[in-house]
């Protein structure tokens, strides 16, 4: 029973893999991220009994695992129940196509030379390294080093984006090269493979479907280097030195322990649902609405803890923002069963919010596509609200605000 949502998983794969629409790509990737986030790491798990995780060994029992076979299988069903009537709207959008202007005109350059500020700024002051001691909750986070790191990105794929979008070869490479430097100053792994995802498509003309197949399926080969890819990136942006990536597959080999310390998150969360639960009781749906209330903080406002932070609390004993629920058992913890089925559609609601902020910038190559989709379906990473206001819908709400700036016809 374990092994069936990992067979299911693997086939509607290869359904979605065929066609490259917009609808089809989320769906992709969404399929590919629970692959790796969830499906694969659940059978690990379930063969293995115990295993080391987040430095405690955990042991779960039988009927934890068939539970968490059974609400994967839950939140599909509610993912694919929305996915019927949404994927007929979004093929056919009623906001009109727009002129972006032509060229690179003074936003562009502004947005440029913003980008190139911030980022400096940010590699002075160590961001990516300070970023990674606060996802580790050794040290506070700041809210205006996040902010401009959000800005300098958004700025940097947008005028990366538009630069593709204009075909002016010259002005594609210098926003790369800006892309790149926003990443390396900020740090993160997820800006780094969509970095990457951005210049290949590009480079290789590629279809977004034959890149996302190639690219989750070769990802397997990569999770070496993927599960120390936050140590490469503190050798690189901090220390300045490039190690030998061959190391990480000998002496160096990443054990089982940091494979799920990076890719089993959710798994673990909903493995520990049933501890959560006990902590924190049914949220019946409050964490849709608090995952906005909970940034009234920045205005003295503080409502309490997320349910991020009770997880981390469930699992490791220490109420931080570091052990995400994802989506999974995001939604148990709102009303069960139901709860989980809610959470899938939702997701796939998540996945329209993404097409329709890609068709409303005017930004239509393949690289724009495979960014707004990707950055969608990775939010099965984290599956809360409170955390996707920040990652997602922040960084969407500001690429529309600059195509808005940048266009010449603004009617919808």
């Amino acid at each position: 029973m374990v092994a069936l949502p990992l067979i299911l998983n693997v086939l509607l794969i290869l359904l979605f893999s065929r066609k490259n629409r917009y609808s089809d790509n989320f769906c992709l990737m969404a399929l590919f991220c629970a692959l790796y986030f969830f499906t694969a790491p659940l059978l690990y798990m379930s063969e293995q009994k115990g295993f080391y995780y987040a430095g405690g060994y955990r042991e779960y029992h039988d009927a934890d695992y068939l539970r968490a076979s059974v609400l994967v299988i839950l939140f599909f069903v509610g993912f694919f129940c929305a996915h019927y009537f949404i994927k007929n709207k979004e093929g056919v959008s009623n906001i009109k196509d727009r002129a972006l202007e032509k060229g690179g005109g003074w936003f562009f350059y502004f947005l440029l030379v913003m980008s190139l500020i911030f980022s400096a700024y940010l590699y002075s002051i160590d961001a990516a390294e300070k970023s990674m001691l606060a996802r580790q909750g050794v040290v506070e986070s700041s809210w205006l080093t996040y902010f401009l790191s959000l800005l300098a990105v958004a700025a940097s794929i947008f005028i990366s984006l538009k630069s593709i979008e204009d075909n002016k070869s010259a002005l594609t490479w210098i926003s790369f090269l800006c892309l790149i430097v926003a990443t390396v100053s900020i740090g993160g792994r997820t800006r780094l493979l969509l970095t990457f995802s951005i210049i290949a498509i590009y480079l290789f003309k590629s279809k977004v479907n034959r890149f996302s197949l190639i690219l989750f399926s070769g990802f397997f080969f990569l999770i070496p280097v993927v599960g120390n890819l936050k140590e490469i990136m503190y050798q690189i942006v901090v220390n300045g030195v490039i190690p030998n990536f061959l190391d990480y597959y000998g002496s160096n080999m990443i054990g089982a322990e940091k494979v799920l310390g990076n890719f089993g998150h959710p798994v673990v969360s909903t493995l520990n649902s049933g501890n959560l639960l006990s902590v924190t009781g049914y949220r019946f749906f409050f964490d849709y609405i608090y995952g906005f209330l909970y940034y009234l903080k920045v205005f003295g406002l503080n409502l309490g803890y997320s349910l991020t932070h009770y997880n981390t609390f469930s699992i490791i004993g220490i109420k931080e923002s570091i052990i995400p629920t994802g989506y999974i058992a995001f939604g148990y913890m709102q009303l069960g069963a139901v709860g989980v089925i809610f959470s899938g559609m939702f997701y796939r609601l998540v996945g329209w919010f993404g097409s329709r902020v890609y068709k409303a910038t005017g930004l239509k190559s393949e690289s724009a596509k495979f960014y707004f989709a990707f950055a969608s379906a990775y939010s099965f990473y984290h599956g809360d609200v409170r955390i996707m206001v920040m990652t997602l819908m922040f960084p969407f709400v500001l690429l529309f605000s600059f195509s808005y700036i940048d266009m010449k016809k603004l009617k919808i």
